[in-house]
């Protein structure tokens, strides 16, 4: 004898057993209004921060675009990894960028910092332990730090010549198990980064249509802490 489809989902912390097409068919519904409900958040989450555009980005933007060195990016963390997808974007599109993971810049890998590069740092508290170093050199050797960072009032955004803080957001995880918003909104916030960067470049540097679509790509996928 055929044993009857058992579907066993957990949906908002909560363990159910559910039997039957009409079962599977509301769990397909609820799936996809939470699907809706996150993606909502999202958007207002890039309004919100279309909103906050203002002096500190234009500061951004004009010290990155007129380097003579490369933009260099770091985090620890979920931020370490938008910091990554970050200067792999930059590149892409004619701004020349590194990643250099904060860890390893102790133990040596600040000498591929150099004084006509930049530092872009990463946090969500500003306070990560792993960046204390990196902030040091760049202090010592008067190389330009920005910080893309969730705390003001934190040793990254005052310690930096450009604090780019991010505006508190509403979490989309219903659970509160995905990483905080910070890293996400690091990543939403540099996308808006290459263009004006590169057109600023633009009579210097060609950007090919084999960059732009790489960094339209780049800009589509979604980061999500330190």
């Amino acid at each position: 004898m055929t044993q009857p489809t058992v579907q066993s989902v957990r949906l908002r912390g909560e363990s159910e057993t559910h039997d039957g097409p009409a079962d599977a068919e509301a769990l397909d519904a609820a799936a996809v209004l939470h699907g809706q409900a996150v993606l909502r958040t999202e958007a207002a989450a890039i309004d919100q921060l279309a909103l906050g555009l203002g002096a500190p980005f234009a500061a951004a933007v004009a010290l990155m675009a007129t380097l003579e060195g490369r933009v260099v990016c770091t985090g620890m963390g979920k931020s370490g990894h938008v910091a990554r997808k970050i200067a792999a974007t930059l590149s892409s599109t004619g701004r020349p960028a590194m990643f250099v993971h904060p860890g390893e810049a102790s133990h040596g890998d600040l000498g591929m910092i150099t004084t006509k590069d930049a530092v872009l740092a990463l946090s969500n508290s500003g306070e990560t332990a792993e960046l204390r170093d990196l902030i040091l050199y760049t202090r010592r050797f008067a190389i330009p730090l920005i910080a893309m960072v969730g705390r003001a009032a934190s040793t990254l955004a005052t310690e930096a010549e450009v604090a780019l803080v991010l505006p508190e957001l509403t979490e989309a995880c219903p659970l509160g198990l995905a990483p905080p918003p910070p890293p996400r909104r690091c990543w939403r916030s540099a996308t808006r980064w290459p263009w004006p960067c590169s057109s600023g470049r633009a009579s210097r540097h060609s950007i090919s249509p084999c960059s732009i679509r790489a960094a339209s790509s780049a800009a589509s996928s979604c980061g999500s802490s330190s």
